[in-house]
């Protein structure tokens, strides 16, 4: 695919048929320099300067998307020291996308040079210590993930559309990183268990979508607030207040909440303002990937629509990406179909490894 959105930072595509007439003109394995558009815009006379660059970007997919998922430390399959769960590789590639390991402990160059290959990068749900209950200093792997989400915002700010998804531990990640002043953990009797969605509503009791649910059919978003489908697994809960006043965590939309076995209300799902930062305190993947008897996500046909609904929303958000590898070659060498597969008793259920 032509690279406009990395030649372009800053220009949108009034007229999009004269962008189909460019990408003809030049070709799709040619990256475009900005003199040779700002050549083909006094031909054409049709590109105009403003700061977007989504507008033309969803008309112009990326077919092939790949997105990263961040590894975990783990010690307990030598000699491999880090994993992901496969369930989150699934819900990727039931929307068409591929995945590649972004290996936590990489230095931080490997990582920002792997972030400018792919088109989004998933911080997945686990165990991992986020931060020191006493010193509240964060813990190596959260400052991974803080490095992950600065390049992120960095790689937007430079005009690369560059969406990221934060599940579960990747949700409390997010907000602790995000909400220096009231990102704080609270206690939770939220493990193994479904919930039904409490949305966000306006002035008009209409009910605030944002991004994320903009798409979802009206029987979908009813199933959410009437059915328990959306599986919570989480012992800390982030309370509704921290989004109102901590300075950081105000620049996220709360859309939905949800409660705990004891009706404590916690915060699940957000999404950023100004960058296509996306989080949920629930698992969007459980329902269709984690079959173990003992782990109570739903399997029903609606349950499992709203796995669909939500890989679609975020591989779509990630087509509008247009990095890649620099050959086929790179590209095979890197997917995470290269690494074995390891089937667990536990509620981790199959898990890809990693040396």
């Amino acid at each position: 695919m032509v690279c406009l959105v990395q030649a372009t930072a800053g220009f949108v595509f009034e007229d999009l048929p004269s962008v189909k007439e460019l990408i003809r003109e030049y070709g799709y394995d040619q990256d475009l320099t900005l003199e040779e558009l700002k050549e083909f815009s006094e031909k054409k006379k049709s590109l105009k300067l403003t700061n977007k660059v989504e507008e033309y970007a969803e008309d112009i997919p990326n077919s092939r998307p790949i997105i990263a998922i961040l590894t975990q430390p783990r010690t307990k399959s030598p000699p491999y020291n880090s994993y992901i769960m496969a369930a989150y590789a699934k819900f990727v590639f039931q929307a068409g996308g591929r995945v590649i390991p972004l290996h936590w402990d990489n230095s931080f160059e490997n990582i920002t040079a792997t972030l400018k290959r792919v088109n989004g990068v998933i911080i997945a749900g686990g165990g991992q210590v986020i931060q020191d209950p006493i010193s509240l200093i964060f813990s190596d792997y959260t400052n991974r993930v803080k490095f992950v989400l600065d390049q992120a915002k960095e790689i937007n700010d430079e005009g690369s559309y560059f969406p990221v998804w934060a599940i579960c531990q990747g949700f409390q990640q997010l907000s602790i990183i995000e909400g220096p002043e009231y990102g704080r953990l609270s206690h939770a009797t939220a493990k193994n268990i479904p919930r039904k969605l409490e949305f966000v509503r306006d002035e008009n009791g209409e009910i605030i979508r944002g991004r994320i649910y903009k798409e979802m059919s009206d029987d979908l978003i009813k199933a959410l607030e009437t059915k328990e489908i959306a599986f919570h697994n989480n012992d800390f809960r982030l309370d509704p207040f921290a989004y109102k006043y901590d300075v950081g965590l105000k620049k996220y939309n709360v859309l939905a909440y949800s409660r705990d076995r004891d009706g404590r209300p916690m915060v699940t799902s957000i999404e950023h303002k100004d960058y296509p930062i996306y989080s949920n305190q629930w698992h969007p993947e459980k329902n269709s990937f984690v079959w173990k008897e003992t782990i109570l996500a739903s399997h029903s046909k609606l349950a499992l629509q709203l796995t669909q609904y939500m890989s679609d929303f975020f591989v779509t958000e990630c087509r509008k990406n247009t990095h890649k590898y620099g050959t086929p070659e790179e590209e095979r060498r890197a997917i995470i179909e290269n690494h074995p597969v390891e089937v667990t008793d536990g509620s981790l259920a199959d898990i890809y490894l990693f040396y």
